[in-house]
């Protein structure tokens, strides 16, 4: 008798270099690596409890591999996880100066990097913004006006290096100090000369802290010889709505010997000017002024007054 037998066959038997279970891992499919942050800006500063965190969602080993200089973060070193993991930012003052966070904030990167020798392997980046203490710059005076060779002082307080500069050359005036550190100090504007013309000298002094932020200024006034600046607050004048919109108002005591006035923008340019004779009550546009502030002056054959007004 002749039996014919047929052999069942696996495909493990079809290649003998592969088994069965080694065919099976050669068909799975491996999932894409994925880092996702629960942001990409953060806040932080000034003071070190001003902390935040980040939430990272990941399948492969991640680690932040770069950080300006002003933060600390936590935890550090690789980190493989399959899931999430959350890292806190903190202020690092160690090599900040009071200077260095005030005035202007500052902005940084962190990078996160994935653990990989691919060309695309992942990264990441947050930006981080810190937080400074805002900038402070008081001065007790906006205008100074010399009728003589004299000197005025008063106290100057900031919380930054500052600078003081003339806008324009103004030789018959100086300053001390021109510059100073943070804190109060004593300004000294010494007037060195007079005027002898009819028309007033001004210039506008600069104030600007270190981070290049102008921060408030002083208009220096020369009286000319033949006129004075008198404070019109106690002159019985009064200047509405400040700040104006369309319409300047200006109400006069009754006789008054008033004959012009001119209106100049701070660089010392004139804009507008009328005359005055026999009016108790002006009404100037300045709806065509940008925002900011402006001067008007009055004038007479004897007097000179100066008001100040906000568009």
């Amino acid at each position: 008798m002749v039996l014919n037998i047929k052999q069942q066959t696996t495909p493990g038997d079809l290649n003998p270099l592969f088994g069965t279970s080694e065919l099976l891992k050669s068909n799975q499919i491996v999932a894409d690596s994925y880092i996702t942050l629960s942001t990409d800006h953060i806040t932080i500063g000034p003071t070190t409890t001003d902390t935040t965190s980040v939430l990272v969602t990941s399948n492969t080993k991640w680690k932040i591999v770069d950080s300006v200089g002003w933060i600390s973060t936590n935890p550090t070193g690789w980190i493989s996880i399959n899931g999430t993991q959350r890292f806190k930012v903190t202020p690092n003052l160690q090599w900040l100066t009071t200077e260095d966070i005030t005035g202007a904030d500052m902005q940084g990167v962190i990078t996160i990097e994935e653990d990989s020798q691919l060309a695309n392997k992942i990264i990441k980046t947050i930006t981080v913004t810190f937080k400074s203490y805002p900038a402070v710059l008081t001065l007790p005076v906006h205008s100074l006006t010399y009728h003589a060779v004299e000197s005025k002082t008063f106290s100057i307080t900031s919380n930054l290096p500052w600078s003081a500069e003339k806008k324009t050359d103004a030789n018959w005036f100086n300053i001390t100090p021109s510059y100073a550190q943070a804190g109060t100090v004593t300004m000294k504007i010494d007037c060195i000369s007079t005027n002898a013309s009819s028309k007033d000298n001004s210039v506008y002094l600069i104030f600007k802290q270190t981070k290049g932020l102008v921060k408030d200024s002083i208009l220096i006034v020369q009286a000319g010889a033949n006129v004075g600046i008198t404070n019109y607050e106690s002159s019985g004048i009064k200047i509405y709505p400040q700040p104006t919109d369309e319409t300047l108002n200006i109400d006069l005591p009754a006789n008054n010997d008033f004959k012009y006035w001119d209106i100049y923008n701070p660089a010392g340019i004139e804009l507008l000017k009328g005359t005055i004779e026999n009016r108790t009550k002006l009404q100037i546009p300045v709806a065509r002024f940008s925002p900011g502030i402006y001067f008007i002056t009055l004038r007479s054959d004897t007097q000179k007054i100066g008001l100040k007004f906000t568009k």
